[in-house]
């Protein structure tokens, strides 16, 4: 079973965010209902409604993002466990550049 998840972003609004946030209460609840709508029905559970502000040039906005949770496919966990192993063999060879450093070091004041 796989427990790792994805956060898909459903729709953002607000600041630069694709669309300002509706002001009047209707069109807000049909914005938030058409976003759930785009969500696969499994996945409507684990929607959720990040609001936050958002500040630019001494400002404050408000910006809203929905967004749900699902588990990644295999695509993604192939793609997650590349890039896992860059990583480690990147920290791996970042280690022993150190090891050589030290030696190198040591040697010189032996």
């Amino acid at each position: 079973m796989n427990d790792i998840t994805v956060t898909v972003i459903v729709r953002s609004m607000g600041t630069g965010q694709g669309g300002s946030i509706p002001y009047k209460l209707d069109e807000l609840l049909s914005a938030l209902n058409d976003a759930r709508l785009e969500v696969p029905a499994e996945y409507r559970g684990s929607i959720e409604v990040d609001c936050e502000p958002s500040y630019e040039f001494g400002e404050h906005y408000a910006r809203m993002q929905i967004t749900y949770e699902r588990p990644e496919n295999e695509k993604e966990k192939a793609r997650r466990i590349v890039d896992e192993q860059r990583h480690w063999d990147a920290q791996l060879a970042q280690a022993q550049e150190r090891v050589e450093y030290c030696k190198r070091q040591r040697a010189e004041r032996a």
